[in-house]
């Protein structure tokens, strides 16, 4: 009798926490707001249900009232809407010569940014630095501990969830060990793939989009593919390591020891030595340089070559990321025309398309993995 009652408690909770889960969700999607009367229509709730969870994420600083506005007489209905700026949490974006930091709302809105240059080092100290500035940043921006949700790293290069490590070839790394990173971080940590997190924020963000291969393109090529709204990791975890794909097998060596791969030719490296190291100096003088011209359409013919590729293979739209999304945008159309004209199959589909987030998709994924799972939605 004591057993049956205890499970039937259990169920309860149960219920009531996916009755929650459904009320925050359908908040967190109606940015305008909803009445009551709507949740329990849209969700078949019962009154005392909805009108008890709502009241629970009040208490939780997760929603708010607003009048709604009304051109007849009559009563003016309450909306319940939600509080993206209830809590924030940090997005990292780990480079090798730099990590650029992100404070985000629940809306993945961005709240401030920082970038701090620091070479890559793995050892104790460089994460006492990302932690040191996360602090700053959140105590500039005057966000409670208790606001603050967690920090999401992105790194450039594969990430084992189970081992808790990740290797990088542009870090110089074979195997790190995340573990030290989570006893100096005093708060929820989330360590993933920067192309995954980029890939995983364009699908979050997109309203007509639940499959993609996302390409990142910035010092280092790499991917994701993400299927149904979700990351698809492969077997050994690296999927989508698009830059290591050979479009030119007698072609120049890459870091990892084979030729020809996408990363040799498609790297912003290739663009921003001629420039001290700028993408923006690179750009600015190529308008008078015909050299740097060359240059370009030369990139520009590798990076069709991936792009084709991609979509060949994945028949998925491709979206193309990373630091080279802002460049390429004024020659994109003819670039889009060029792919579409190398499909064999001529779909009516939209084969490639730019990224919405641009460079701030790592950190912002990052973050977003914090924020799903804060929401469990």
């Amino acid at each position: 009798m004591e057993t049956s009652m205890a499970n039937a408690g259990m169920n309860n909770a149960m219920v009531r926490i996916e009755h929650r889960n459904k009320i925050t969700k359908l908040l967190y999607q109606e940015e305008s707001g909803i009445t009551k009367q709507d949740i329990m229509y849209r969700l078949h709730l019962s009154a005392p249900t909805v009108n008890l969870l709502v009241q629970q994420l009040e208490i939780d600083d997760l929603i708010f009232y607003e009048s709604a506005q009304q051109s007849s007489g009559g009563r003016i209905p309450q909306l319940v809407r939600f509080k993206y700026s209830a809590y924030i949490t940090a997005g990292v974006e780990i480079q090798k010569n730099k990590f650029r930091i992100l404070l985000l709302d629940l809306n993945c809105s961005v709240v401030d940014r920082v970038t701090v240059t620091r070479a890559f080092e793995a050892s104790k100290s460089y994460w006492e630095d990302v932690y040191a500035a996360i602090e700053d940043i959140r105590k500039k921006n005057d966000i409670s501990s208790e606001r603050f949700m967690g920090v999401g790293v992105s790194v450039p290069g594969p990430v084992n969830q189970e081992e808790k490590t990740f290797s990088s070839i542009l870090l110089d790394i074979d195997s790190y060990s995340y573990q030290e990173i989570e006893n100096i971080m005093k708060y929820p940590l989330v360590v993933e793939n920067d192309a995954n997190a980029a890939g995983f924020a364009e699908i979050w963000k997109s309203d007509d989009l639940d499959d993609a291969a996302y390409l990142s393109v910035s010092k280092g090529v790499g991917g994701t593919i993400i299927n149904k709204r979700e990351i698809v990791r492969g077997h050994s975890g690296f999927s989508g390591e698009f830059g290591h794909m050979t479009i030119d097998s007698n072609g120049k060596k890459c870091l990892c020891g084979r030729r020809g791969c996408l990363d040799v030719y498609c790297s912003t490296s290739v663009l921003s030595q001629y420039a001290d190291d700028s993408l923006d100096k690179f750009f600015e003088n190529k308008k008078e340089d015909k050299h740097l011209q060359e240059i370009w359409d030369n990139y520009l013919h590798y990076l069709e070559a991936g792009v084709s590729n991609l979509a060949v293979i994945m028949d998925y739209p491709v979206i193309i990321g990373g630091e080279i999304a802002i460049y390429l945008n004024k020659d994109f159309e003819e670039f889009k025309k060029k792919i579409e004209g190398l499909d064999p199959f001529k779909r009516k589909t939209s084969v490639c398309k730019l990224s919405a987030l641009g460079a701030d998709g790592a950190a912002i994924g990052a973050a977003l993995i914090i924020i799903q799972g804060f929401l469990d939605i």
